[in-house]
């Protein structure tokens, strides 16, 4: 009876010992994480979390293309605006180029002032 006595608690201290050998701080980190992961409150956090994420990103994306349209939009009418103008100033020096000719100095500014008002 000793000797099976001897025999078992041998056999348990290698189990234990086995057991211990295994337990390297990996595998107790990862036992770890899998408790946390395993309790109630971690999966519906989690998930709530992820769902945020989403809808974050989502309405980022969406103020980033409207922003980029934006953009585009008021490049446009500055785009404009700016060639309506150079438009208005190579006609109006054109018109100053034909009437030189024919008008003094005095005409000329009043002309000018006139095209500026």
């Amino acid at each position: 009876m000793s000797n099976t006595l001897i025999n078992e608690s041998t056999v348990a201290d290698r189990h234990t010992t086995d057991s211990k050998a295994t337990d390297t701080p990996i595998v107790q980190q990862f036992k770890k994480l899998q408790q946390m992961f395993v309790m109630n409150d971690t999966a519906t956090t989690f998930g709530k979390s992820l769902g945020l994420l989403f809808v974050l990103l989502k309405e980022s994306m969406i103020l980033a293309w409207l922003a980029l349209c934006w953009g585009i939009v008021g490049l446009s009418l500055v785009g404009n605006t700016v060639k309506q103008m150079f438009q208005g100033l190579q006609d109006w020096r054109n018109k100053l180029h034909e009437l030189g000719e024919h008008q003094s100095t005095t005409d000329i500014a009043t002309e000018t002032a006139q095209s500026f008002l």
